[in-house]
């Protein structure tokens, strides 16, 4: 079963409350990076939406199983172990039918004290309350949300260890702009008093795990494979 990601793209960059939303995932995830740089970076999903700056990275890759640079299946990737020093995970794990595979693959292919960086529906948000209305709009549904708790304890058992978390947006799931401005209040309100019950959350988590290599006969490290993608018949040009 592959996850359909194009409603919910199409939704961040075409409807105007959407787009704000989208305003306010950067910020935050700016604020998780902050000013680090990044060799390679894998974004899996939201193909046509950017997450990072592009001062941040040097090479950016994005994986998608449908209408994508890269078409691939996110339980295999078609990169190498240690390979990138970021991954990017929005709307994934709470869609996808096996979370914690694709979670396994992400931390593969994540270099010795890289990151993953994961972007996710709350299932104690406001949100869940119109869900119908969402699944209408973006194809995405609470039933399989997980808590940040238990999130930060899938991390830790693939040894990877949580650092910073942000909420984002503490509005009812609007259908305007001008809707919007009308709960903006709960904005200031749910981040003093409600924090849990945000719309979503993003979690940054560092791995701890490096792999053993051995050295060459002039004692020098192995460099890191210039061309991290193994297998380039999943691999195409954009449309």
């Amino acid at each position: 079963m592959k996850l359909n990601q194009i409603p919910l793209q199409n939704w961040l960059l075409k409807h105007a409350y959407g787009q704000e939303v989208a305003a306010q995932i950067g910020q935050q995830l700016q604020h998780l990076t902050g000013k680090q740089h990044y060799a390679h970076v894998l974004q899996l999903g939201l193909p046509e939406i950017t997450l990072l700056p592009e001062s941040q990275y040097e090479h950016l890759h994005v994986a998608a199983e449908t209408r994508a640079p890269i078409i691939a299946e996110w339980e295999r990737l078609p990169f190498a172990t240690e390979s990138m020093d970021l991954v990017i995970l929005p709307f994934v794990l709470s869609q996808h039918p096996n979370a914690h595979a694709v979670l396994r693959e992400a931390q593969r292919v994540v270099c010795g004290y890289g990151q993953i960086l994961v972007l996710d529906l709350n299932p104690h948000s406001l949100w869940r309350l119109r869900g119908k209305r969402l699944q209408a709009a973006t194809a995405c549904t609470h039933i399989h949300t997980v808590t940040p708790r238990r999130l930060a304890d899938w991390l830790q058992l693939l040894d990877m260890q949580p650092q910073m978390s942000r909420y984002i947006n503490y509005l009812p799931l609007c259908d305007t702009p001008l809707q919007a401005q009308k709960w903006q209040w709960l904005e200031a309100a749910g981040n003093r008093w409600w924090p849990q019950a945000a719309a979503m959350y993003a979690m940054l988590a560092v791995k701890q795990t490096v792999y053993l290599r051995p050295l060459l006969k002039d004692n020098k490290r192995p460099e890191r494979d210039k061309d991290v993608v193994l297998n380039p018949i999943s691999v195409r040009k954009p449309d």
